[in-house]
């Protein structure tokens, strides 16, 4: 699940607030989509998640 935060904090958030502060007349030709790069870290993020949940189901299983 730590790693579901550090990917939260640093790549996810930032992008997020960068996305918020952006004003529609900022898009011009030269204006780089974001959502590529934030899809492929949310997939990193949902990846986290499912490790951390299967891991804590195993642990619960095993014990």
């Amino acid at each position: 699940m730590a790693g579901v935060a550090v990917v939260s904090q640093t790549r996810n958030v930032p992008m997020n607030r960068k996305v918020k502060g952006t004003r529609p007349e900022d898009l011009g030709p030269g204006w780089r989509d974001p959502r590529p790069a934030w899809r492929d870290w949310h997939l990193v993020r949902t990846c986290f998640a499912v490790a951390g949940c299967a891991l804590t189901a195993a642990a619960v299983v095993l014990s």
